[in-house]
């Protein structure tokens, strides 16, 4: 027979407890059961804006944006590299609260713009609010636009 066949064998024999029963009988300790610990929920994550969705973009838009275009004659179907026009961003630097925070820019080319209004919309987005800064409160867009002027195209 083959040596390595023979020394597995005599490791098997061995291995095998004496009694004849291959099952050990020893008995075991039950495991403890874990410890559950009420563990308090994370507090929410406050960030410093949110987003608007496609809804509250459009009404940006309708009630703001084209507005604005409409009045000072700009073109709107044209497209460029770098694009003229009014555009909208986040702003960043507004309080953490239940609204959207924005700023509508007027850029000519590729000119860095010009800041024309700040404005937020609520989280439902169904409601625009544009800052008077005359008066530091928040108006409806129908109001600021009747009060809006743009002396000789200048921004």
């Amino acid at each position: 027979m083959n040596s390595f066949f023979l020394g597995f064998l005599s490791l098997l024999l061995v291995a095998m407890p004496q009694s004849g029963s291959m099952m050990n009988t020893t008995p075991v300790a039950p495991m403890p059961a874990p410890v559950v610990q009420d563990v308090p929920p994370a507090p929410p994550v406050v960030t410093a804006q949110w987003d608007l969705t496609d809804k509250g973009s459009a009404l940006v838009q309708t009630e703001l944006l084209d507005p604005l275009s409409t009045y000072n004659k700009i073109q709107k179907d044209m497209f460029s590299r770098c694009g003229s026009g009014f555009y909208y961003m986040s702003d960043d630097a507004a309080p953490v609260d239940t609204y959207y925070h924005g700023v509508v820019w007027f850029s000519v080319g590729c000119d860095g713009g010009n800041q024309i209004v700040k404005f937020r919309v609520d989280r439902q987005e169904t409601q625009l609010d544009v800052l008077d800064t005359k008066t530091h409160t928040y108006i409806t867009p129908a109001e600021w636009l009747i009060n809006y002027r743009n002396p000789a195209g200048k921004f």
